[in-house]
């Protein structure tokens, strides 16, 4: 039944049942803290101490046996009832006795727990004892207790007197108790003088003899023992306080003379008196026990005595066992036993022990008690038995010899027949037989018994000339091997040529003889190799072999291994260090499973030295990769120490891959390891001070805002903490999404198998679940792995099939118990587990049954492994059911959907969705699907469902859950699209308007109901509330976000954080999940540990930054700073402790300067006329961590008010951001009363937002005025100032004050740029090299000045400052490479010069990068431009020559392959020449990658002209695909993707998650060059065309009808594209199988293909017709090819273009149902905006690109460069970006422009 459903069950009987025949009855079903903890609560408010009692009995008799309740109760509040609940005597025995075995729970009581002790003698007393809290606070009244309750407060003041010896106080109280306190005084007061009659047995031990009036030196003999083992006041032995001091001496003769024939002072002494454990005592205990057993404590003491093997002690022990042996009587049996576990187990020690045991096993075999006995201590201690095998089983074969010899002598002796065989007698196949009776006393079955240790038996049998052994070929080829291993290990090797083994034979046994050799130590390779060749090449010859004989040998018989089983491994590696592969594909399984298995019995340093002996075969990323699986069983230091990382960035790899660690260890161990990798590298590691929370934090914040890779990684590392639920990911910090990358496309949750075959189920099973294996079922996974790959045909994956490769020639063996059939699937209180075993078990009969035996085969191991494993057979079977038309399972899925309500186990409705997806969406219906999405609020499957139920019928509740659900994954586009849909929008759509908007009041009233309004009730789907199921009323839905928003948690959280305002320590109460919070709660843990509290509050900030100034965050904030004024306003200056001994100095500085300089006027003035005084006002500011990482410069805060006044900037900041112009005013507002002058520049920036430039101005003359010129904001403001006015004379007298601005720089260049050419490139060139973000623009505008000029001095100046920009700034030139290549042809030949040298500098320093970008010029038609190639290609060095010759013939040799005819070709065949060019020396274009090799297969499209596709293999293993494309010139396409390089920068500057798919085109000559080829894109034609099809419609024969006319026309128009009903969705339906990732890649489709209409309408980019633009089927992108026809050609063809980009019905189908609306206009709308904010950017990139002389319309006086460059901008002027897009899609989609395009461009699909 369903533990949910039995808890809730239970715990309402309690409400009306006695509580503890509930809990009782609870008990057999289930285990539930939650039940435990309402039962415990139940007891603390009942008075029944009869109850109480009973249940405390039910506590103690479930922790006797039930491991589960141990673990709950621990965990649980069982504490309360201590703190709570007055106890009575029973109550408190028994409640103690649950502390002694439960121990106690860390409580710190509060006053009222205090309080209630006071008054509750028993609970006081169980408090004390339980919790060892022996401090002397409080005094009791013990005149009124009774004689009970006198014996505990006896027991618990000595307790107290010892915890506070020489406590006055309390030594006063004593003095006043009513009774006997002599001896507690003595205890207390070393001085204190006591009788000796009035000390007890035990009192001698605690006070000194000095204190003892008339003392025995005798009396003190155990007191002095002990005092020789104390140890912190305690005896080492027997654990007595030992407080006396002061003890005689007492002789050992005397002392041995006075216990003589007292066996207990004997072991007494021994145990604690090293001096007497002599032979004569061990002999005399011995002796003593023999003759009168003596209690347990006797036979302990034997433990002391250091019996050493072949030693005097050994014999005198092996003396007295052989006599037990000898007499062998119970008496003597049971004196052996006791002293067994107590006697150092020397190899003779236990040999005899055998025999007493074995005899008396044999002897008294009637006896079953004493049987069982032996039986128990020879399992226990089977491991010591089983190391002296070889005496064991010579002594047993010889004593069957001698049995056998006297048995057929008295046969003889009695006149028996020789003929008649003696029962003693057995042959060789009667092994099991023969060793029944030992292998009964190991208790082992008797055939396992005699094959697992036929390694001795064997030899011995061999050795002895056994009488009985009948020779037989068979026995003897199966064991022969242990013969040989015997004479190995004897050194008789010489004997095995005696013996005749042939070479092939002894060969063939060299795994079995090898493998027990290794074990026991024998590693001798010089004589192993006399018999069988070279060892380590017969061990990589047979290596799973040997593995798995390894493994064997380890699991049934660990006792034979003599050495570590980690030394074996590193022999095995020896022989196989040279292969890789081997290494980690077929050793690593085996590795981690010794790894697990060996945790007991070998040391972690063992684990440690073979880890990094294994792991230095492997390179940095690979063990990266797979080591993470190992590393959970290091420290921290061992793995920095070893795994050879040299950054920061090596050691967050190692974290991320213990993040990911899936299947091997828990995810709280590997997430402990990653923790303390990171306190190690970030924690201060240098100091050597162990790990500081503050410098942790300052070295991430360091590292976080000057390195993108770092923050890319620690963002990693982040997210996975966050997930895990560890708080360290709060100490790095929230980390706002700006600074992070958007997320890649999640790989397909539920497998997805498009035919149902075995083998394409068997591969699923391989690649996904097989190779994540638990090592504890290792086994199991080997065995299934086996028998899957039975069912592959064809190879798998190259990588896959290495790791396979040798379970194909495998034996593991497993006998399939079939399962039994089940009647009913499902019931609503089943578990997960149950109902996917009843199902698995239901659906399997099923298919035995029918004729797919195959797939039976396959999938009747599905419940050996995991859930998952589990789960995936479960999906196919059922499948397969489904498909074969079974209605059981359909009914099973109803019945779920029906049930949702009433408690079904989550993880069963979540099946029914994956079952869903595996079956492609064809058999559950999809109402009972939207149900189940909408309960496990599964949003993303809800919305695939719900647009395909609007597919059909475009319903408005349809819409409104439609719309719930993009709200509930934050979709707020497609939101407040949905609302665009509707002529009138409904309340509903009013309603989530204003959640987007966060204006919840509006939105609560959305919800009231407005009576005499019947059309809102009719709005609202009343007509539809009664049928609608719960989960998907609307109604409800909405009433759930408004509960959700006001919680609520957030609003609690800020209500409690007032609460440390006025008391800092109720920080340690807040408690949330909200990642922001817990930002902030870690941000008051580092306040509370500050010793220096201004640099606290610095790493603040700091983190304040990384988290993006997250609004909630900020306003948490301000409740710290008012809660450290509390703490500051509550500190007398004397007494201020470290932490705020700077904050409160300087906040007394700061209070005497305003008192001598403060404004005493007015606070306040409009006019801000008084300068003077308020530059005396104004303070020191912070330098942010990200203005830090640009400028180098550090600076903090000096006072708490610098603090809170960026705290307010911040808030400022964040209410611009959102348009809140009334709260920024009135933040700035109060800034200036309180005199904070900095807030002007914001004030200034609120006033541009507003359009009021003057004010801003005037604003901003102020900062200037009042601010050092040192200061960032000075620096601020006169930019933005300058950028206000916009004059030369502005720009030139701010660059004269701030020399080092780059955007100053490039400000004032635009602005001289047509007037003063020299003094603009100098200027755009001290912008890039004062602030590389400026390169973007200024290096083209650099380029295109310089190529402009013409009279000589300004050429020779600008060569001038060219050269000082190639001295600074050369490492930011190679993305702009085609734009300066370009210049090479400038008819200037001094402008054409200088770029010749810039071009040399770059191809020698870079040559990854210009290499094969500079195959165009080197073959360029113009003859002067290659000629100033040669020149510079003559000037490299000799390497670089090389490697640009090899380029070369490689491009020559590429442009050979893209011109063959032929329809097949391969490079071995065809270009050998080609194929044996590599290694040349050569990188891949557009990577840092040698070539190492190219594949043999060459693919040859179908197409005009039949492009070629070819694949380079990396030095790192990778395949790199080419297109090598002829008669095509690729230059323009080549220009536009480095465009499209460029506005990725700028999307990704402005914090977007947008992007253009870009690709790299490498252009060899104006009609050759090679495309990278991007895996899995299909064009729009061929998608349609395959669905169409599907249909019966062709679009080829569509268009061939209207080749005529080359257009449709208006009158055929409608009828044609009604004919083509769009079809595109469905290819993301495919493509997609997974809901999540299905909108993930719709976005991603909606927003790149929006994107590049921009990007296409800004360049007038034509000829985007159907087989030009690709879609990417892994992530959903759009790639646009063929990007020739740029700037408005298309107008120009024969027959014009009349749309911008193309918007057909198919496109717009595939955005969803909302079509235009939501993502795609927004995404159109936000790009187009950006473009107008970086015309400036884009239009000089484009500059070199329209003037470059090459292209034909520098030829065409029609479209001169000058004209393209004034279309771009006008393009942008004055542009409203939304009503523009409006405009454009319209053209795009009217009917009328779509009819006029040109046929072959299918306006109709």
């Amino acid at each position: 039944m369903n533990r949910d459903y039995l808890k809730n069950l239970y715990l309402q009987r309690l409400e009306s049942e006695r509580y503890s025949d509930v809990f009782r009855e609870s008990m057999s079903s289930l285990v539930s803290t939650e039940i435990i903890n309402a039962v415990i609560s139940l007891a603390v408010q009942d008075d029944d101490e009869t109850m109480l009692v009973d249940l405390l009995e039910l506590f103690l008799q479930n922790l006797e046996s039930n491991v589960v309740f141990h673990e709950k109760l621990t965990k649980s509040s069982f504490h309360l009832l201590l703190f709570k609940r007055p106890l009575g005597i029973q109550s408190y025995t028994k409640l103690k006795s649950i502390y002694d075995r439960v121990g106690s729970r860390r409580v710190v009581p509060g006053f009222e727990h205090t309080e209630f002790l006071s008054k509750n003698f028993y609970n006081y007393c169980l408090y004390k004892h339980a919790y060892k809290d022996y401090q002397f606070d409080l005094e009791l009244d013990a005149g009124s207790l009774g004689p009970v309750e006198t014996n505990l407060f006896k027991d618990l003041l000595k307790a107290v007197c010892i915890e506070n010896r020489e406590n006055e106080h309390l030594a006063n109280y004593i003095k006043t108790l009513p009774m006997d306190v002599s001896v507690f005084l003595a205890i207390v007061m070393p001085d204190f003088r006591i009788d000796a009659s009035r000390l007890g047995p035990e009192d001698v031990f605690l006070v000194c003899p000095s204190q003892v009036r008339g003392y025995d030196p005798k009396q003190f003999t155990k007191a002095f023992l002990c005092s020789l083992n104390s140890e912190g006041g305690l005896c080492r032995v027997c654990g007595r306080r030992v407080l006396g001091c002061g003890f005689e001496e007492i002789d050992r003769e005397e002392y041995l003379d006075s216990v003589s024939g007292n066996i207990e002072e004997m072991c007494f002494g021994v145990s604690h008196w090293e001096k007497i454990r002599t032979p004569r005592m061990l002999t005399t205990i011995l002796r003593s026990l023999f003759k009168r057993p003596g209690c347990l404590e006797c036979y302990k003491c034997l433990r002391y005595f250091p019996i050493e093997e072949q030693g005097e002690m050994e014999d005198i022990v092996l003396r007295f066992l052989r006599y037990a042996a000898s007499i062998l009587s119970i008496g003597n049996i049971q004196v052996s036993l006791r002293m067994f576990p107590f006697i150092r187990h020397t190899p003779r020690v236990v040999f005899s022990y055998f025999v007493i045991l074995f005899e008396g096993f044999l002897k008294y075999s009637g006896n079953l008690f004493l049987k069982n006995v032996i039986r128990n201590v020879s399992t226990r201690n089977k491991a010591k038995f089983m190391g002296v095998r070889a005496m064991i089983f010579e002594y047993y074969l010889k004593g069957s010899i001698e049995s056998a010899s006297s048995t057929e002598e008295n046969t003889k002796n009695e006149g028996g027949s020789g003929a008649v065989e003696n029962p003693g007698r057995k042959r060789a196949d009667d092994l099991g037989d023969l060793f029944a009776p030992l292998s009964e006393f190991f208790d082992e079955e008797r055939k396992a018994f005699v094959r697992n240790n036929m390694f001795y038996i064997y030899p011995i049998m061999y050795s002895l000339s056994f009488p009985y052994y009948t020779p037989d070929l068979a026995f003897t080829q199966a064991n022969n091997h242990f013969l040989i291993i015997s004479l190995f290990l004897r050194g008789e090797e010489s004997r095995i040529d005696e013996i005749g083994y042939g070479k092939d034979e002894l060969y063939r046994m060299g795994v079995d003889v090898m493998i027990p050799l290794l074990c026991n130590g024998y590693f001798k390779y010089d004589v192993l190799s006399r018999f069988f060749g070279n060892v380590q090449e017969y061990i990589r010859a047979h290596l799973p072999k040997f593995l798995f004989a390894l493994k064997k040998v380890y699991v049934e018989r660990p006792f034979e291994f003599r050495v570590c089983v980690f030394k074996i491994l590193k022999c095995i590696i020896e022989a196989i260090s040279g292969n890789v592969r081997m290494l980690f594909n077929y050793l690593f399984p085996f590795v981690e499973f010794f790894m697990r298995s060996h945790e007991e019995s070998c040391g972690t340093d063992c684990k440690m030295i073979f880890i990094e002996y294994y792991s230095s075969f492997f390179k940095n990323d690979c063990l990266v990769r797979n080591m993470s699986r190992i590393f959970p069983y290091l420290d921290a230091e061992k793995i920095a120490r070893w795994s050879n990382v040299k950054s920061e960035d090596d050691y967050l790899d190692i974290v991320i891959g213990l993040l990911d660690t899936r299947g091997h260890f828990s995810q709280e161990m590997a997430a402990k390891k990653a923790v303390e990798l990171l306190a190690r590298v970030f924690g201060d590691p240098g100091k050597g001070k162990g790990f500081d929370e503050e410098s942790f934090v300052e070295n991430v914040l360091r590292r976080f805002f000057k390195s993108r890779e770092f923050r890319m990684k620690i963002g990693n590392v982040y997210g996975k903490l966050k997930e895990l639920g560890n708080d360290a990911a709060f100490l790095i910090g929230c980390i706002s999404q700006e600074f992070l990358d958007a997320n890649p496309l999640p790989s397909v949750c539920s497998v997805l198998i498009e035919e149902c075959t075995p083998e394409a189920i068997a591969r699923v099973m391989v690649e996904k679940y097989l190779f994540e294996m638990d090592p504890g079922k290792q086994d199991l996974h080997f065995f299934i792995i086996q028998e899957t790959l039975r069912f592959i045909k064809g190879p798998l994956s190259d990588r896959m099939e290495e790791v396979v490769e040798q379970f194909r020639s495998t034996q593991y063996f497993y006998e399939y118990v079939p399962v039994h059939p089940v009647e009913g699937v499902y019931e609503k209180t089943y578990t997960f587990k149950r109902f996917l075993g009843r199902l698995y078990r239901y659906s399997l009969n099923e298919i035995a049954k029918s004729e797919m035996q195959e797939y039976f085969s396959l999938l009747k191991y599905g419940n050996l492994l995991d859930t998952l494993f589990l789960e995936f057979h479960c999906l196919c079977l059922c499948r397969l059911l489904l498909e074969a038309g079974d209605h059981k399972v359909l009914g099973m899925v109803r019945e779920i959907a029906n049930n949702l309500q009433e408690g079904v186990d989550k993880r069963i409705a979540r099946f029914v969705l994956k079952l869903h997806g595996f079956t492609s969406g064809k058999h559950i219906e999809d109402q009972q699907i939207l149900r189940i999405s909408f309960f496990l609020k599964d949003h993303h499957n809800a919305i695939q469902t719900l647009e395909k139920m609007i597919r059909k019928e475009r319903k408005s509740e349809l819409f409104d859950l439609l719309q719930y659900c993009y709200y509930s994954i934050k979709d707020y586009d497609k939101v407040l699209g949905i609302n665009s849909v509707f002529a009138r929008p409904s309340l509903i759509n009013l309603f989530f308007r204003f959640c987007v908007d966060k204006n919840f009041a509006a939105a609560r009233r959305c919800l009231e109901p407005k009576p005499g309004h019947d059309g809102v009730k009719e709005e609202s789907g009343e007509d539809h509330k009664g049928q609608a199921p719960r989960e998907l009323d609307v109604k409800i839905l909405m009433e759930e976000i408004i509960d959700e928003c006001q919680d609520d948690e957030v609003t609690k959280f800020m209500n409690d954080c007032k609460k440390i305002e006025g008391d800092f320590s109720e920080w340690k109460r807040l408690e949330s999940r909200n990642e922001v919070f817990k930002h902030f709660i870690k941000d008051c843990e580092l306040v509370s540990k500050s010793k220096n509290l201004l640099k606290t509050l610095d790493l603040i900030a700091g983190r304040r930054e990384l988290a993006g100034d997250n609004r909630m965050l900020l306003e948490c904030h301000e409740s710290l700073v008012a809660s450290i004024r509390s703490m500051m306003d509550a500190r007398d200056d004397m007494s201020c402790d470290e932490m705020f001994e700077s904050l409160l100095t300087a906040e007394k500085q700061d209070t005497i300067g305003n008192s001598s300089q403060g404004l005493h006027s007015r606070e306040y003035f409009d006019d801000f006329a008084s300068v003077d005084m308020v530059r005396a006002e104004r303070r020191s500011e912070r330098i942010g961590y990200m203005d830090r990482s640009k400028s180098g410069s550090t600076s903090g805060y000096s006072s708490l008010e610098e603090f809170e006044r960026d705290l307010k900037l911040a808030i400022i900041r964040n209410y611009r951001g959102d348009d809140d112009v009334g709260r920024c005013i009135q933040e700035i507002g109060g800034m200036l009363l309180k005199r904070e002058w900095c807030v002007l520049y914001e004030l200034a920036e609120l006033n541009v937002l507003q359009g009021k430039i003057g004010d801003a101005k005037t604003s901003l003359k102020k900062v200037l005025e009042i601010f050092p010129k040192t200061s960032m904001l000075y620096k601020k403001a006169l930019i933005r100032y300058s950028e206000l006015l916009d004059t030369k004379t502005a720009y030139t007298s701010a660059l004269s004050i701030l020399k080092d601005s780059g955007k100053l720089f490039l400000l004032g260049a635009k602005k001289f740029e047509s007037t003063e050419p020299v003094k603009a490139m100098e200027m755009y060139i001290n912008s890039v090299i004062h602030d590389n973000q400026c390169s973007d623009e200024a290096v083209p505008r650099i380029f295109h000045l310089f190529s402009e000029m013409m009279p000589p001095g300004d050429i020779n100046a600008g060569a001038v400052l060219l050269k000082k920009f190639l001295e600074s700034s050369i490492s930011l030139l190679p993305p702009y490479y085609n734009q300066i290549l370009s210049r090479l042809s400038h008819p200037n030949q001094d402008v054409a010069n200088v770029v010749s040298r810039i071009v040399f500098e770059l191809m020698e320093n870079y040559p990854s990068k210009t290499f094969w970008r500079s195959l165009i010029m080197m073959n360029s038609q113009v003859p002067s431009t290659r000629k100033r190639m040669e020149g510079i290609v003559s000037g490299l060095t000799l390497d670089n020559k090389v490697a640009l010759s090899n380029v070369k013939r490689i491009s020559e040799e590429l442009t050979c392959i893209s011109r063959s005819k032929k329809n097949e070709l391969t490079m071995e065949e065809d270009f050998p020449a080609f194929a044996k060019m590599f290694p040349a020396g050569v990188t891949v274009p557009n990577t840092k990658v040698l070539i190492s090799g190219v594949r043999n297969e060459v693919k040859v499209f179908n197409s005009l002209q039949r492009p070629k596709r070819i694949c380079f293999v990396g030095s790192d293993g990778k395949n790199y695909y080419w297109l090598c494309k002829n008669q095509d010139d690729l230059r323009k396409d080549s220009r536009f993707m480095d465009l499209n390089l460029i506005i990725n920068s700028i999307l990704k500057k402005q914090s977007s998650r947008k992007y253009i798919r870009t690709y790299a085109v490498i252009p060899f000559s104006h009609e050759s060059g090679i495309i990278e080829w991007i895996g899995g894109l299909s064009s729009l034609k061929a998608i349609c065309d395959t669905y169409y099809a599907r249909d019966g419609i062709s679009i080829s024969e569509t268009a061939c009808r209207f080749v005529h006319n080359k257009k449709i026309g208006m009158r055929e128009w409608h009828r044609v594209a009604s004919k083509f009903h769009p079809k595109f969705h469905l290819w993301f339906h495919d493509s997609f199988p997974h809901p999540f990732s299905w909108l993930v890649a719709r976005n991603n489709y909606t927003q790149t293909y929006a994107i590049m209409n921009i990007v296409g309408w800004f360049m007038g980019l034509g000829d985007r017709h159907a087989e030009n633009i690709l879609f990417d089927s892994n992530t959903g992108d759009t790639v646009h090819v063929d990007l020739n026809c740029i700037f408005g050609k298309g107008k120009e063809l024969q027959v014009p273009e009349r749309v911008p980009y193309r918007l057909t019905q198919n496109i717009v189908d595939a955005f969803g149902v909302l079509g235009l609306e939501g993502s795609y206009n927004t995404s159109l709308c936000t790009t187009l905006d950006l473009f107008l904010k970086n015309k400036n950017i884009l239009v000089s990139n484009l500059l070199s690109f329209v003037y470059d002389p090459l292209f034909e319309w520098r030829r065409k006086s029609a479209t001169t460069p000058k004209k393209i460059i004034e279309d771009l901008w006008h393009k942008m002027d004055d542009l409203d970006a939304c009503s523009k897009c409006d405009v454009l899609n319209e053209e795009a989609t009217n009917d009328e422009n779509l009819c006029m395009m040109y046929i072959g461009w299918l306006p109709f699909i």
